[in-house]
């Protein structure tokens, strides 16, 4: 049997998890993001139906998102759907192609409707578990 070299083993799995996520985590993307489109926190977090001490936890690397507030904090910062993958990239997840709330949110973001409130009303209706986090 061959044997492992750990730090071989270690130096790869970094390597493909930067790959995964680019150079930027999840943190760095999202203040670059609100910064470059001038928002304070406070909208942002208000807007993406999250409470003041969750998005402080996620700014300071304290906490990761879910894949459902990194879906609500693209529609909040009004992203484009290239824009939205790459930051759902960083926290780690993907649009998947068959899940309706994926869907409604792809759908949301290429018509330019950026409004959480609205989201949530339709997916409530088609059952599925709304975004954000209060």
């Amino acid at each position: 049997m061959k044997k492992v070299d750990a730090e071989k083993i270690a130096a790869m799995v970094r390597q493909a998890v930067a790959a995964v996520r680019g150079q930027d985590g999840f943190c760095m993307k999202l203040l670059g993001l609100i910064r470059e489109r001038g928002l304070s926190d406070v909208e942002v977090y208000k807007k993406a139906h999250l409470d003041r001490r969750y998005f402080s936890k996620l700014r300071s690397e304290r906490s990761h998102p879910s894949r459902r507030t990194v879906m609500a904090l693209c529609l909040a910062l009004e992203l484009t759907e290239e824009a939205a993958v790459a930051l759902m990239r960083s926290a780690g997840y993907a649009f998947c192609e068959v899940s309706l709330t994926d869907a409604l949110v792809r759908c949301f973001l290429r018509g330019g409707v950026y409004d959480v409130d609205e989201a949530n009303a339709c997916l409530y209706d088609l059952g599925e578990e709304i975004l954000g986090r209060w």
